[in-house]
């Protein structure tokens, strides 16, 4: 990546502006998916991060066993908890989950 003063570059022949400066209308974006021409890759391997590299392409490989495709289980590995009518709460096996 270039290491100008402005943070400008160049990227195949365009130029690109720091990040932020895109003239957009910041105040009416919304949550829908906006389409980009390209996006950033960077590989972390033996405790480091590669350098950056530019991918012009929607598209990203993942692995068909990453567990975030698998009911969120890279975040989260189902301990489930009950309330009652009484007010009380019972854990299913707290214990058998947290050895997992």
């Amino acid at each position: 990546m270039s290491s100008t003063t402005d943070k400008s570059q160049e990227v195949n022949g365009s130029a690109v502006g720091a990040p932020g400066t895109a003239n957009l209308p910041w105040s009416e974006l919304g949550f829908e998916f906006r389409p980009t021409k390209s996006h950033l890759r960077m590989i972390y391997k033996d405790g480091k991060w590669g350098e950056e590299e530019l991918v012009e392409s929607p598209y990203i490989n993942v692995h068909i066993g990453a567990t975030a495709l698998h009911y969120g289980q890279a975040c989260f590995e189902g301990l489930k908890a009950f309330a009652h009518e009484d007010g009380s709460v019972y854990m299913f096996r707290p214990d058998e989950n947290g050895k997992r």
